[in-house]
C-alpha cells in the first residue's frame, strides 16, 4: 500500500494512493493527536496480570462488550477466541471483529507507558510491531456518475461516499443511485444501460412487483436479520456458559452473518448451541476472566432486553417497533393493491357495459324493424299486384278499339 503526506501551512495531509483506509495509532506520546490524525473512536483497556492464562484473557476482552465503561455497539468492539495450531500443538490468541470491513479494523495499543511487550507476548504484534494477521479484509474502491464510494461488502445498495469537502473521511453510508443494487464481480470499469422495453400491462406489472416492491420488502426484512444476528452475537460473546463451560465466552448465538443484503436467506441459529445447551451465555464476568456464577443471569436479561432495545435504523426503532411497523408496511400496501385490482375490475366492467350498449342488438328495436318492413313489402306486393291489374286492362281491354 504506498501512502503520501502533505503539508499546506498547519495542516497534514496523509493519503492511501489505493484508497485504502489508513489507521494512525500512537505507541508513545501524542504526535498523532497533536496533528489532528486522530479520531474519537472508542479504546478499551484490558488490564492482564502475571495470574492471567489465555482463557482469562480472552474472557475479559470479551467480557468488555456491554459493560459500563465499555462499548455498546457491535461495530466498535470484536470477540476473542482460542485456536491451537495443528503444527506445533501450541494454543494462542484471536481478535476477530464484529463486523466486516476496514473501518472496523483492529488496532492493539501498548500500557500506559507505551510499552507492547504484553501484545507482542500475546502474539498480536511482530519483531516490527506491526500488527499480526490471520486474515483481513479490504474494502472495495469504487467510482458511480462521478463519486467514489467504499465498502465492505460485494453486493451493495449503500456505500460509504469518500466526499472532498469533508477531508475524504468516508463514514456515512448513503444510497448509491435509487432503485439500483449492485454486485461487483472484479477490477475493471462497467456501463450500465438502462432500457424499458416494457412500458405497461401485465408484464410490467409483474416486473415492478418483482423488482421494486418484494425488494422493498426483502431489505426491510435483511435489516431485522442483520440487525438482530450481530446485536445478540454481540453480547453473546460477552457472556459466560453454565455449569462445565462457565469459564467459555466468545460463543455465536447465530451463525455470524457477514452482509446486511441476503442476510434473512442466511438467518440459522448455531447448532453448537443445539448440541451443548451447557454453551448458552447466562451469565456475566466478573472482571478477571471468570464467570459471577451460574445463578447469574444478567447476561441473559441484556439479551432479552434486545426486543425493546434501539438498536435498528441508526438507533431509532427497536427489533419489535420495526417488525411491527415492517408488518404493517406489508399490509397497508397489501390492502392498497387489492382495492386498486377491485376498483380497476370495476372500471372495466362500466366501460365494457357502455361498449355492448353501444354495439350489442336491442330485441325490441329489432322486432319493431321487422315489423316495419313486413308492412312495407305487403304494401309494394299489393302495389306490384295492382299495376300488374292495369297493365293487363290496358292490353288486352283497350287493344281492339276501331274493329
Amino acid at each position: 500500500m504506498q501512502v503520501t503526506a502533505s503539508l499546506d501551512g498547519n495542516q497534514m495531509t496523509i493519503r492511501s494512493m489505493d484508497d485504502h483506509l489508513l489507521s494512525i495509532t500512537d505507541i508513545k506520546g501524542g504526535i498523532a493527536s497533536n496533528l489532528g490524525l486522530t479520531s474519537s473512536g472508542k479504546t478499551v483497556s484490558i488490564e492482564v496480570t502475571e495470574e492471567d492464562t489465555l482463557e482469562t484473557i480472552r474472557n475479559k476482552i470479551n467480557g468488555a462488550f456491554g459493560e459500563e465503561d465499555g462499548v455498546s455497539a457491535p461495530e466498535e468492539w470484536l470477540h476473542a477466541a482460542i485456536e491451537k495450531d495443528e503444527v506445533t500443538g501450541t494454543y494462542f490468541l484471536t481478535l476477530e471483529s464484529n463486523v466486516l470491513g476496514e473501518a472496523s479494523r483492529i488496532n492493539v495499543m501498548g500500557d500506559e507507558n507505551g510499552s507492547l511487550n504484553v501484545a507482542r507476548r500475546l502474539g498480536f504484534l511482530g519483531d516490527d510491531n506491526a500488527t499480526s494477521w490471520l486474515e483481513t479484509s479490504q474494502d472495495a474502491a469504487f467510482s458511480f456518475d462521478g463519486k467514489t464510494y467504499l465498502s465492505s461488502m460485494n453486493e451493495m445498495k449503500e456505500a460509504r461516499r469518500v466526499p472532498r469537502q469533508a477531508d475524504y473521511s468516508a463514514t456515512v453510508n448513503e444510497e448509491i443511485s435509487s432503485g439500483l443494487r449492485f454486485e461487483l464481480r472484479g477490477l475493471g470499469r462497467a456501463e450500465i444501460t438502462i432500457k424499458h422495453h416494457v412500458k405497461g400491462g401485465s408484464i410490467l406489472g409483474t416486473m415492478e412487483a418483482r423488482d421494486d416492491m418484494i425488494l422493498s420488502f426483502k431489505d426491510q426484512l435483511d435489516e431485522v436479520v442483520y440487525g438482530l444476528v450481530t446485536e445478540m452475537n454481540a453480547r453473546h460473546y460477552a457472556g459466560h456458559g453454565m455449569g462445565d463451560s462457565s469459564m467459555t465466552t466468545g460463543i455465536a448465538f447465530f451463525e455470524p452473518i457477514s452482509g446486511k443484503y441476503g442476510a434473512s436467506a442466511h438467518f440459522s441459529f448455531n447448532m453448537d448451541l443445539d448440541k451443548d445447551p451447557s454453551l448458552i451465555a447466562a451469565a456475566r464476568g466478573d472482571g478477571k476472566g471468570a464467570s459471577r456464577g451460574e445463578g447469574d443471569g444478567s447476561n441473559a436479561l441484556a439479551l432479552a432486553q434486545l426486543k425493546q432495545a434501539k438498536v435498528l435504523q441508526n438507533g431509532a426503532a427497536d427489533v419489535n417497533e420495526y417488525y411491527l411497523s415492517f408488518l404493517a408496511s406489508l399490509g397497508s400496501k397489501g390492502l392498497q393493491a387489492k382495492t386498486m385490482a377491485t376498483n380497476q375490475r370495476h372500471l372495466t366492467e362500466q366501460i365494457d357495459t357502455q361498449r355492448q350498449a353501444t354495439m350489442g342488438v336491442n330485441i325490441d328495436e329489432e322486432v319493431m324493424d321487422i315489423i316495419k318492413f313486413q308492412q312495407a313489402f305487403n304494401a309494394m306486393a299489393r302495389y306490384i299486384t295492382t299495376v300488374d291489374e292495369m297493365l293487363d286492362r290496358i292490353i288486352n281491354g283497350m287493344g281492339v278499339v276501331g274493329r
